[in-house]
């Protein structure tokens, strides 16, 4: 083995992980069917510690925006219900149960 060379298996830098790719589309159609941003904003509400949970795994450490807030809560809810009317709306599923996207 040359020094400083790595050996054994694994995936080579820089390739996508399929396994999270899967799991992640996965999770977002059992998401949608259990009712979607409106479940998610329920949990919010009824069990903030959980709610604040989800959103520290998946929200970057750090942040940097100038935040100008024109909507109401309530607004926001409506218009990331219609993007995910529309993604879902490009997205069909297969015979085998695997979503695709439909270009």
């Amino acid at each position: 083995m040359a020094k400083g060379r790595k050996t054994g298996g694994g995936n080579r830098a820089g390739s996508p992980n399929l396994l999270n790719a899967d799991a992640k589309a996965m999770l977002m159609d059992a998401l949608y069917m259990i009712g979607g941003i409106k479940y998610l904003a329920h949990i919010g509400q009824t069990e903030p510690e959980l709610f604040v949970s989800m959103l520290r795994v998946i929200l970057p450490r750090t942040v940097n925006a100038d935040v100008d807030v024109k909507h109401t809560f309530s607004e926001a809810v409506q218009a990331a219900e219609e993007r995910v009317k529309v993604m879902h709306r490009k997205t069909e599923v297969d015979g085998d149960g695997k979503t695709k996207i439909i270009h």
